[in-house]
């Protein structure tokens, strides 16, 4: 059995959705466990108006966050296998009859795919593929975010020996916090070179909040410091520390952009980007922000 795990908050219609497309799938045996995460809608009665015996409905007594909705459904499931999906994105492509397949017949601990990210807030569309995360995944884990929990199909067991790496204080980038610690335990891994995912990013979606997203993304590369010098290089730590100064810098807080450019010329001090960035922060401050902007537009 696979158990297909669905958090939610108050969006009761793009739950229904995505109860359907699951159900849609080439895949019987499953149970479908909706966490809800305290919502104040309609989402209990829509829920059991569906009548669906393979569908388990849970309510938080209070607003918890995603990660702690994602671990109460695991603790709730059943099957061998365990698959996520947010009750704003799709899958396609008969996701979970492939990866179960494959999974079977190499033994993995998890599998991804490619995915397609449904940027709504800019009116884009793009494809992601993780064909590199297939053949290393540790390097190019710490290099930069890859997978979703909703692109991969995992092991039951696997996740149970790894609930601890569910970390809520990663929250709205908690797909690359775990994904970097589990990476640690060098697992076996594959991934099916089929955009079986869509990521519906919406202004709803968590990563929309860009303050939080920077907050989210310092916190990880806090955290995995070491672990991502160890298996890249102080140049690939000096661009994760730009990058973080120039996320502070489209959330309006210059201190703390200032503060990462800084880290990231120390790191890497021969960089001609790091140099840009500190000459820019150097002159006035209007002078400066137009420098940035235009540094952070080109090389971000």
């Amino acid at each position: 059995m696979i158990s297909i795990i669905i958090p939610t908050y108050n969006n009761s219609n793009q739950l229904i959705r995505a109860v359907l497309n699951v159900l849609s799938q080439n895949v019987d045996d499953i149970e479908i466990i909706i966490i809800d995460d305290a919502s104040t809608d309609d989402t209990e009665l829509k829920i059991k108006e569906m009548r669906n015996s393979k569908i388990k409905y849970f309510k938080q007594p209070k607003n918890m966050g995603v990660t702690s909705s994602r671990i109460r459904g695991i603790k709730k499931s059943s099957g061998e296998y365990i698959g996520f999906l947010d009750h704003d994105d799709l899958w396609l492509n008969n996701k979970l009859e492939k990866q179960l397949k494959l999974m079977i017949q190499k033994n993995l601990d998890f599998v991804m795919s490619d995915y397609i990210i449904n940027d709504m807030v800019d009116n884009l569309q793009y494809e992601k593929s993780l064909k590199a995360f297939s053949s290393n995944f540790k390097k190019n884990i710490v290099i930069h975010p890859g997978p979703f929990f909703q692109c991969c199909l995992f092991k039951r067991s696997f996740i149970l020996q790894n609930i601890n790496e569910f970390d809520p204080k990663a929250e709205p980038s908690e797909d690359w916090d775990f994904f970097i610690s589990i990476s640690k335990m060098n697992p076996k891994i594959d991934n099916i070179n089929e955009h079986m995912f869509q990521w519906n990013l919406s202004h709803k979606s968590q990563t929309s909040n860009y303050y939080n997203e920077s907050c989210a993304i310092e916190y990880i590369i806090t955290k995995h410091k070491d672990y991502i010098i160890k298996n890249s290089s102080s140049s690939i730590m000096s661009l994760h520390y730009r990058k973080q100064g120039s996320m502070f810098f489209y959330a309006n807080k210059f201190d703390r952009a200032k503060y990462y450019y800084n880290k990231a010329l120390k790191n890497n001090p021969f960089s001609l980007k790091n140099i840009l960035f500190k000459i820019a922060y150097s002159l006035p401050q209007k002078i400066s922000c137009y420098l940035i902007n235009t540094l952070t537009s080109k090389i971000k």
